[in-house]
Order: structure tokens, then sequence, then C-alpha cells
């Protein structure tokens, strides 16, 4: 006998996405009638979108801070970069996230919408939980009235995953996107290291088989599905400065930002499981189900126009406007400083926007062009011109919760004698690099309980290499052990912040190739936006998230040069073990990369192989390229004694603070900005995309 489509979703367990708006969106369009004619031209031509995005913070009890920022994120995504109508898009958040609201916003929003080919999104940022159906567990996503005030009543009302994938089987298109922000192994751990996680603390629920519409058969995804963490580990969100969302929302909706039309999502799934590992390591693991075998566009649809962006417009006033800086990676958001700068991607670049203020990813800004015949527009997309970073970067640690308020009052007065150190929080879900707390465990995996040596953690809960500490050791004295590890982590902090192949105006590729056996082959391919549209052609797609090489393999570097002039090249970063390294010293008078020239290093002629050895772990190399030699970098190195006869060997650095200044120096020079921008400001490295390009390079040696 069958069922009827409203029992279906009665039954289900699905949800409502009831309409809402955020502070862009149609006032925007409404007040730029040019603008929403463009944006409804965008969306008319092919078959139509339609998006649910649902995202909860105040669930009763318990609580989540980023939930609806992931759903406001989504939605200037969609409308911006790929066309969909503000009124296709239905936003559910907080208390209208019930069960019942969820099944009648399906039902009249998504089933009896989407026709064949019409291209639907579903995005859920909030709890998930493990459930049990009679004595199988399963996966289900946790609406706002699945969790009592009260804390002994298990999780009710979930929303199965299975039967959300059958909905996707009954729509009439198969052009399906679930993004899932959430995790579901039962825990009662609020926080991974200093992030907070997003698998629901309470109970699992236990339903009988004929609450449900059972288990979901095997075949194919409808679709495909873009789920934060797999299995066992957990989604968490992040509190960046201004801002909390979830790690992998934030990330993925960077990516896309920064995407052309030739990014197909395996792609965009792998760049962002490649921003969360560095955080997170494998505790999670953002991954893509469905779509086996296909060559697919994000969301079935290049984003509009073919051009990767840092920001919108969202307001204007006279020669006043006000942007979201949503396409630029929110570590380097972090630190952006004023007097920055942005152009309309329009041919000249003639359009240019200087910030005078910023709060997280909104900022303020003035028009500096005193002659334009380009109107600033609301919704307008702007790219990155000049990016200003302070030179005064530093690191802020936070404290374990674990720790006791004598260790707190220690270690608090240990770090005040490191002047990069900036500040010092509580662990929480507050901003910040790096958390110190006990070491967990000895290297017998005995544990050492509360006489163990202190270490240094991502935020994500991730170790830092070799810096476990003794048993007993007090706390200053960690600190101060600490020190030299911390000043590597620092300078590693500023390469990343020159990280810029979505913006730069260089047209280079690089490649890392691994060498075995006489063959080459390739692990992972980067390239700059302008050399992907010079090129009219796309990236290779990386196969594997997070590459992985094997210790004692060999691998090299080969950079081409499709511009218009000579280019320099640096390459420094991490190894495994947390070792600072120089791999590639350059000459100084001497360009690299002469325009239409291929460049390999370390070259299979020279003394020099580059052999990739232990421990385990996630190595990171910056490879930066510059229209101008690194000067300042060299003399640097020279001045600390390090050798020159073989440049193309890798150099441990045992001074990489200052390196990493002299490479902003070298960077900020060959920049030439005016002092018109820069003001009278002497404390800040400003650099122009047209000078440089900065790519990183992430693998796992296994």
């Amino acid at each position: 006998m069958g069922i009827d489509r409203r029992t279906f979703l009665q039954r289900a367990g699905l949800g409502l996405l009831t309409l809402g708006i955020s502070e862009t969106g149609l006032f925007f369009l409404g007040n730029s009638p040019r603008l929403a004619r463009y944006y409804y031209t965008l969306a008319q031509p092919t078959a139509r979108k339609l998006a649910l995005l649902v995202g909860i913070n105040q669930y009763p009890a318990i609580r989540l801070n980023g939930c609806v920022t992931d759903v406001e994120l989504q939605r200037e995504l969609l409308i911006y970069r790929f066309g969909f109508l503000p009124e296709d898009i239905l936003i559910l958040k907080d208390a209208g996230a019930t069960r019942t609201l969820i099944e009648t916003a399906i039902d009249e929003h998504l089933v009896a919408q989407a026709k064949a080919g019409d291209v639907v999104v579903f995005h859920f940022s909030g709890y998930g939980s493990q459930v049990k159906v009679g004595e199988c567990p399963a996966n289900s996503l946790v609406p706002i009235d699945g969790i009592s005030e009260d804390p002994n009543l298990a999780v009710q009302n979930p929303i199965l995953l299975d039967t959300l994938t059958l909905l996707g089987r009954s729509l009439a298109t198969d052009k399906v996107t679930m993004v899932l922000d959430t995790s579901y192994g039962n825990t009662d751990q609020l926080l991974r290291g200093n992030l907070r996680v997003r698998s629901c603390p309470r109970s699992a629920a236990e339903l009988t088989n004929s609450d449900t519409l059972g288990r979901l058969p095997r075949g194919e995804h409808p679709g495909i599905i873009l789920a934060a963490a797999g299995g066992d580990e957990v989604a968490t969100e992040v509190r960046w400065n201004g801002f909390s969302a979830g790690l992998f929302t934030s990330a993925l909706t960077q990516v896309l930002w920064q995407s052309t039309e030739r990014s197909t999502v395996r792609t965009i799934i792998n760049r962002t499981t490649e921003a969360v590992e560095v955080i997170m390591g494998q505790q999670q693991q953002p991954n893509l189900l469905g779509g086996e075998g296909k060559t697919l566009s994000p969301y079935y649809l290049p984003p509009l126009p073919n051009t990767s962006a840092a920001g919108i417009i969202t307001a204007v006033e006279n020669d006043t406007v006000e942007l979201q800086l949503l396409g630029l990676p929110a570590t380097v958001l972090s630190n952006y400083g004023l007097n920055s700068c942005f152009m309309l991607p329009s041919p000249r670049d003639e359009v240019q926007l200087q910030i005078l203020s910023r709060e997280g990813m909104k900022a303020k800004g003035r028009l500096t062009t005193l002659q334009s015949s380009t109107s600033l527009e609301v919704g307008q997309l702007v790219r990155e011109s000049i990016r200003v970073l302070p030179s005064n970067v530093s690191l802020t640690v936070a404290l374990d919760s674990d720790l006791t308020r004598i260790e707190r009052v220690d270690a608090t007065s240990a770090f005040s004698s490191i002047s990069f150190v900036s500040s010092l929080i509580a662990a929480s879900d507050q901003a910040a690099d790096f958390l110190l707390g006990r070491t967990k465990e000895n290297l017998t995996g005995n544990g050492w309980g509360n006489e163990g040596g202190y270490r240094l953690y991502s935020v994500g809960g991730v170790p830092i290499p070799n810096t476990a500490g003794v048993a007993f050791e007090a706390v200053k004295s960690a600190i101060e052990r600490l020190r030299s590890k911390l000043e590597t982590l620092l300078a590693a902090k500023l390469w990343r912040l020159t990280v810029n192949e979505g913006s730069s105006r260089l047209s280079v590729s690089v490649t890392l190739e691994s060498i075995g056996q006489g063959n080459i082959q390739t692990v992972m391919q980067r390239a700059t936006d302008s050399w992907v549209r010079s090129q009219s052609s796309s990236v290779g797609e990386d196969q594997n998230p997070v590459p992985s090489i094997r210790i004692g393999s060999k691998i090299q570097y080969r950079l081409s040069n499709f511009g218009h002039g000579p280019i320099y090249v640096m390459a420094m970063g991490l190894r495994t073990g947390g070792n600072p390294i120089v791999l590639y010293l350059p000459e100084v008078n001497n360009s690299d990369l002469f325009p239409g020239e291929t460049f390999i290093f370390p070259e299979l002629s020279s003394s020099f192989s580059w052999v990739v050895t232990g421990p385990v772990g996630v190595a990171e190399l910056q490879i930066i390229c510059s229209r101008s030699p690194f000067n300042n970098t060299f003399e640097a190195l020279k001045s600390q004694g390090y050798f020159f006869g073989e440049r193309k060997a890798a150099v441990k650095l045992s001074n990489p603070l200052s390196i990493a200044h002299a490479l902003l120096q070298d960077l900020h020079d060959a920049s030439q900005v005016s002092a018109t921008i820069t003001g009278s400001s002497f404390d800040v490295y400003a650099l122009d995309v047209n000078a440089w390009a900065t790519f990183s390079v992430i693998y796992q040696v296994v």
C-alpha cells in the first residue's frame, strides 16, 4: 500500500525551512534595480535553483554559536556566486526549526516545486546524534525540539539521515546537494581543544521500526552529500576574530568564493579538507558522498561570473561602501589590516576601494579612484588588490580548562615575558592560535594523570610535534622551554598570511611530483586564478584531500611562469616534526623563472635530492613567488651563517621568526605601495597582488 507525499515526510522526520533574509538580500536588490535585474537574469536562463538552509544555535539548556552564521554564509554564496534568487532560498533558524515545521517546508518548497533539471541545495548546521532503530544505530539531525530542558531526557524527534537521503530520491531532480555541518558520535564533550563540538551530548534516542520508513537501501546517493565529518569523527565550530562559524562551512564557502567555472566538486572538497586538516588533523575529515565516477561542478552550477572573489559590496552611500569579505581565508581575515584595498573585477581594474574599519567579515571603506566611468552597486563582487598586514602580528594562547588556578596564574606570569604572545585566554570557544595544556599521556601510552608535563596543541586539540615536556615539570619552566617553538609557530603563521593564489595577478602554477623508478607522478597542482583564466584550462583535479607520501620517497616541485615578467622563488615551511626549513635558496641577482619558462627544484641533476623523512604527520611548505629578488631574506640567512655553496639544499632554520619578517619586508618592497595608501604608518607590510603569489602545499607523510 502506498503512502502520499505528506505522510512520507511526516514519517521520515524531515524539517521545515521557513523564509528568512539576511542583512543583504532583497533589501539591497530592491535598492538597486539594475543589479536586481542582473541577478534575476543570472537565475532565469537555466533551470530553477532552490535552497533550504537550517541553522540552530539556541537549543534548550545547551547551545552552539556558529550555525546561524553558517546559513548566512551559504545564502550570500548562493545568491552572489551561483545566481540563486533570494525568494527561492528558505532559511530556518533557532526557534523555527521544529520537526513539524520542517515537514511542511520540505513538502511545499522542495518536493512540490522542484522539477526535472532543477538545482536543489539543502544545508544543515546544528547538533547531530546517533539513535537506535531497533537494535541498529543510525545517524540523525537534531531539530530545535529534539532537546529538552531536562538533562536526563534523551534526544527526541530525530531526523534520520537515511530518510533525509530518501527524500533526495523522492525529488523530481537528481541535481541535489546536501551540506551537513554536524556530527553524530555520542559524546559528553562540549569542546574539542578550543573548538565547540556539534555532536549532541545527550543520550541517544531509541526508535522502533514503525517510527521510520526503514533503513536506506543500497545504491547511489541522490545527488551528492558534502559532510563536515565522517564516521565517529567530530564536526566543530571555531571562533575567529569577530564571528563564530562551522569550521567546515567557513572553509567550504571561502573555497567556493575563490572557485571558477573550471572548479570541480572533488577539488572543492579536497581544498576544504586541507584547511580543516591544519586545525583538526585526523579528528575531522570532510567527506564527499555520491557522484562516483562523475566530474561535477559545485552545486551542479559554475560560479557566476567566472572569476574568484574576495567579497561583495553590501551598501553604497556617495563614496562610502560597506563590504562583506566572504572570500578571504578566515586566518588571513583575522589579521587583515586597515587601508587594505579591493578592486572591481573589471578589465582595467579601475575602481579601487580602501578599507577604513573592519569587524569580523564586515568592513567599511571609501572610493579612492578619482575618475571612473563605473558606478558602484550593491552586490558587486570585489577582488583583493592590496593586502595590509600589521608588522606586530602575534600569537594568542588559550589555557586548557583542565589546568588549576595556580597553574593559570603561573602560566600568565610566564607568558607576560614573551613579547610576541599578545594575550592569554581561558580555554573556551574564543579566538586563539594554540592551546597550552597537560601532556595527556606519555610515549608508551601509560597515563601520567596530573603529574604529566605540558605541551602545545592546535585549537582543535591536535598535539603540536616536539612540544611535550617531562613529568612533574613546572608550568613556568615549560613555557620557557617552549619559547623557541612559539617563535617557529609565529613564523609559520606569518608565512601562511601571505597565501594568495586566489587573488594573485602573477600567472604561475606549481606542481608537486614524486619520483620513483624513473617515473614522475603528479601529487598535486596549484595555480593562481590568473594562470587558470589565461590558459583557459582547469588545474588538475587532486584525487585525495591531503595526499600521502611515503617516507623515503623523492619529491620535486615544478613551477611555470606564464606571465610577462621574470619571477624570483623562495620556499620555506615546516617538516612533520615541526622543524622550520628553507628548501630552496635563490640567487639574489638572478631571476629563477623567465616568462614562458618552467623551473624544477631540486633539479634532477643537482647533487641534492629531496627525500621525504619521518616522523609521520603533516608537512607544509609555502612556495613564494615575487617579481623582485629576496634581498632581505638572503641577508638575514647570510647573517646567521647559513652556507650558500649549494642553493638548492634543505636548510634547517634556527631563527625562523627573523626570516619570516625579512620575507614580508621583501614582498613589501617588491609591491612599492604608494604612501597615499599606507599613510604615515611604518609598522605595516603592504603587499600588492601584482607583485607576489604564495602557494600552500600540504601533504601527509606516512
